[in-house]
């Protein structure tokens, strides 16, 4: 969602530079607004594609232009009315990437002169399962994906990490400082075959490192975290989200305080990393939130944190509420993650902005960057503190602390309530977004480039 107004002007730009090429898009945005996507390609394909984007190409290939290819949307030519051709049933996600496909790939990771960006696309992925059973109401994966978990076979995901290790480090000397993510959206959500996958990684020897997400029910399963220890996996990233219950409900996330600090503890006594997902800006949460967090996570000893700004992505349930409700103020996905979007009920959009920043700046001190070093051996949080000086996004989050000021001035009171009333008003009379185009799109327009920029 955060690419998807850039990949639109791309796929706009090839359609007058290139007509009668027929455009396919495909991915979570794309298979949760697929109106939206039709209007840039000529097909859509929703969910998984291993099977059906090969089946769709060759359809293509035979000069057809209703392909009836499962999961696969398009407008019919004659109507121009939207087709939803069934989704498929079952979908074989073993296929192993073909690194070597993309152009110049090689050459980059073999380049002897790194920057960010080179590292930045050089993060070994693999996976072992798709889906997530939960329904989080701000999340994509329930919507996007099949709720039903689906798996690769453990031979398959084995031989994946052998390739990818003898693409990415050629050296078996430099192996053990390679690391893997594996990008399941919920590893360990059905243990059995998680620990059947994780005995046969154990086995396989492998000099490479690994690290996860997951929820906090996996401190139910002491076998399959003491499987994890053994194949090397270092750092847990667990969804924490918020560490207020009332929030929490709110997102739908059904977890509790309870429920993080039971998983924290179990993972950090299997001497694994705990890595906080964490989100500000959610319902509910209120002055102080950085300070309040930061307490938490040191009581329970969580040395890593991943922060951002809750973003309301189209096409959730989350999404859905806010904008029903008037509270949606921006939809320039660009900027998520670090600018808010919408409305909290009981925090200014400037708070927020503030107490994300002052989550940064409790967490990364050279207090802690010592006691990493000296008593952990530990680097990364002094490397994420400096990529995330470099990045120049805080100091993007403070300029736009006074235009926020000014945007959401009319719609709270001095305890930070919002009055939706006055919100819905303002968005039904096109009074807000005239007020989001005098104010923050001007300060915006300084800190990115067009989507149409050097298309070319």
């Amino acid at each position: 969602t955060l690419t998807h107004q850039r990949s639109y002007a791309l796929a706009d730009y090839v359609r007058r530079t290139l007509p009668g090429r027929p455009l396919i898009a495909g991915g979570h945005h794309a298979t949760m607004n697929v109106d939206q996507a039709l209007q840039h390609v000529d097909y859509v394909v929703r969910g998984y594609a291993e099977e059906s984007l090969p089946a769709l190409v060759a359809e293509l290939a035979t000069g057809v232009t209703s392909p009836r290819t499962a999961g696969v949307s398009y407008l019919d030519p004659a109507t121009r009315r939207r087709v939803d051709n069934p989704g498929q049933t079952t979908t074989d996600i073993g296929t192993a990437p073909d690194l070597d496909a993309l152009a110049g790939y090689r050459q980059l990771v073999q380049s002897r002169h790194k920057t960010p960006q080179q590292y930045a696309a050089q993060l070994p992925l693999s996976y072992f399962s798709r889906g997530c059973g939960f329904s989080c109401d701000f999340c994509a994966i329930p919507i996007a994906d099949n709720p039903r978990m689906t798996y690769r076979s453990p031979a398959e995901v084995i031989d994946d990490l052998r390739y990818q290790m003898d693409f990415y480090s050629p050296r078996r000397a430099m192996r053990r400082f390679l690391t893997f993510w594996l990008i399941d959206d919920n590893f360990g959500q059905h243990h059995e075959p998680t620990e059947e996958f994780l005995a046969k990684l154990v086995e396989a020897r492998l000099d490479c490192r690994f690290v996860v997400q997951t929820r906090v029910e996996i401190a139910r399963h002491s076998r399959l975290l003491q499987l994890m220890k053994q194949a090397r996996f270092h750092s847990v990233y667990v969804g924490i989200e918020s560490i207020s219950d009332t929030s929490l409900k709110s997102l739908m996330k059904r977890s509790t305080r309870d429920k993080i600090q039971l998983a924290v503890d179990s993972i950090r006594r299997h001497d694994m990393n705990v890595v906080a997902l964490l989100m500000f800006g959610n319902d509910h949460e209120t002055r102080g939130v950085a300070d309040h967090t930061t307490a938490y996570l040191r009581e329970h000893g969580i040395r890593h944190i991943c922060p951002q700004i809750t973003v309301p992505y189209p096409g959730t349930a989350f999404y859905s509420r806010v904008a029903r409700e008037g509270r949606l103020f921006f939809d320039d996905y660009r900027f998520a993650n670090w600018l808010p979007m919408y409305f909290p009920d009981s925090m200014r959009p400037s708070r927020t902005l503030r107490e994300t920043i002052r989550s940064v700046e409790l967490h990364y001190t050279w207090r802690r960057h010592w006691d990493d070093v000296v008593h952990h051996r530990d680097l990364k949080n002094v490397l994420a503190h400096l990529t995330i000086k470099r990045s120049r996004i805080l100091r993007h989050m403070l300029r736009m602390i006074p235009a926020m000021e000014r945007l959401e001035a009319p719609y709270y009171d001095d305890r930070e309530v919002l009055d939706v009333d006055a919100v819905r008003k303002a968005q039904d009379s096109g009074a807000l977004r005239e007020r989001v185009a005098a104010i923050l799109a001007p300060e915006l327009r300084e800190l990115a480039p067009s989507v149409n920029h050097d298309l070319r």
